[in-house]
């Protein structure tokens, strides 16, 4: 028995003594790397930026929006990086050469499988955004990282290039609140300094073995950097916003921002689907990028709603489904877009439409929804033909006659107010727009209270007509399935 009490105790020491020589051998390593790291970055001082990603190549109309914005403020595309990864094509990225640079990571799947032993695509985007800025760092280059529904209207680096004092500009993350660690992995800018390097290490290291969210992890880290000594000192400037994602240049000159437009990025993190996503950027924002095919599409078109030739005011959800789906039908047999303008109701506090009418479902249908300024900001000028909406083939017969087919053109669908309870009627009995879909937000179908949603989520929804017919097809009776 005290044999074995004594090989016992000699064990435990055994074990400590490995405990202690294997935190030695960290702390040693941990030192060794930020030397290392400091003399392979000791030649660059960061004063050209690469502008990257990660994403894949399932997102590239994304992608060209972004990478597009970037050129418009003056980045070259050589400088302009997307780094793919997940299981997409990412030769679909890589012929689009002329626009941005594409890099694969297949380092991120290989981490993830190694150490999570898995290989989901966060994973590999969480992985592959340190594995990219690290790889951007190494050569002496400042890494600005975006994610894809990041809306670019001037170019960051240009505001603080200047500023060589500060390792790390990081994005706020509202949805947080007033929380030490509401950082936002989503839009930040990173020298290649060792401090930088060795920070983008350990989160590597501290989100593979998590297995946890990318931000949570990211958020948590920075917080506590400083905590612990053997750690290197790290100057982070953090970037508040005034409405959701948006940073501002008053933000960057340390002036108050108040309502300025001197926008610098919009990070369209708490709006759900794409199409909403840049429907209400561009609504609120402008344009941060014009397809360069506007500039010789004369055939284009796309159709308005109006009711007594004025605004429309949404009075019942009715009324909003009769306006939605003429608007998709006559779209669709025009081959154009719709164009949201002066429409309010429920809410009144804007005149965009985008918080009734679904940017989501009009896409599953085959039509885009632009913004109300879109003309404006694509060509200038336009011709107008008015046709009157009526539940019978007149209507049709007059949409697909033409006063000028040669240049842009624009419908605009005039609704007689008092003909309106009559077309729901018509439309309900399935007399009128018998192909049409429903347009409306799935919000207004479910509760009419929508300022009751969050904030940051009272936009439209992002669901799609098929989504909610499946939903109730296969929805198990009370009582029984």
């Amino acid at each position: 028995e005290s044999s074995r009490r004594a090989f016992g105790a000699f064990g435990g020491a055994m074990l400590s003594f490995q405990r202690l020589r294997k935190g030695v051998v960290a702390m040693c390593c941990s030192l060794l790397l930020w030397v290392v790291l400091g003399a392979s970055v000791a030649a660059g001082v960061g004063d050209t930026a690469l502008h990257i990603t990660v994403a894949t190549a399932d997102y590239l109309p994304h992608i060209v929006l972004w990478a597009g914005s970037l050129q418009r403020v003056g980045v070259p595309a050589s400088q302009i990086i997307v780094y793919c990864v997940g299981r997409s094509d990412c030769s679909r990225l890589e012929d689009r050469s002329a626009e941005f640079s594409t890099r694969r990571l297949p380092k991120a799947h290989q981490q993830c499988v190694r150490i999570r032993m898995d290989s989901s695509l966060g994973c590999e985007v969480g992985a592959g955004k340190a594995l990219a800025i690290l790889s951007v760092l190494h050569v002496g280059e400042t890494a600005v990282l975006y994610d894809v529904d990041v809306y670019v209207y001037q170019d960051i680096w240009a505001a603080i290039r200047s500023n060589r004092e500060t390792d790390l500009y990081v994005s706020s993350d509202r949805i947080a609140g007033k929380a030490k660690d509401s950082y936002n992995l989503g839009f930040l800018v990173a020298r290649p300094r060792e401090s930088t390097i060795f920070f983008w290490q350990t989160y590597l290291h501290h989100f593979l073995k998590g297995r946890k969210w990318d931000q949570a992890v990211f958020g948590k880290l920075l917080a506590s950097w400083g905590e612990k000594p053997e750690r290197p000192p790290l100057k982070v400037i953090r970037l508040p916003d005034i409405s959701y994602g948006a940073v501002h240049l008053e933000v960057l000159s340390g002036r108050f921002p108040g309502r300025s437009r001197k926008m610098v990025t919009m990070h369209a993190t708490c709006i759900e689907g794409e199409n909403m996503k840049r429907l209400v950027v561009f609504s609120e924002y402008g344009r941060s990028w014009v397809d360069p095919w506007y500039a010789h599409a004369s055939s284009m078109s796309t159709v308005v709603a109006t009711v007594d030739g004025g605004p429309i005011r949404f009075r019942s959800i009715e009324e909003a489904d009769l306006i939605g789906r003429t608007l998709l039908y006559a779209a669709k047999v025009v081959h154009g877009k719709v164009r949201l303008a002066n429409i309010q109701g429920f809410r009144d506090v804007d005149d965009r439409g985008y918080r009734i009418l679904s940017a989501e479902r009009f896409a599953n249908a085959g039509v885009e929804v632009v913004e109300h300024s879109f003309w404006a900001a694509v060509r200038g000028t336009v011709t107008q033909e008015d046709v009157l909406v009526t539940a019978d083939a007149e209507f049709t017969q007059s949409l697909t006659r033409s006063t000028d087919p040669g240049n842009p053109h624009e419908y605009v669908l005039n609704f007689d107010s008092s003909q309106m309870e009559y077309l729901v009627r018509q439309m309900r009995q399935k007399k009128f727009l018998r192909e049409s879909e429903d347009v409306i937000c799935a919000v207004l179908r479910n509760n009419d209270a929508l300022e009751k949603l969050p904030t940051c989520l009272s936009w439209c929804d992002a669901h799609s007509t098929a989504q909610d017919r499946l939903k109730r097809k296969t929805r198990p009776r009370k009582g029984g399935a």
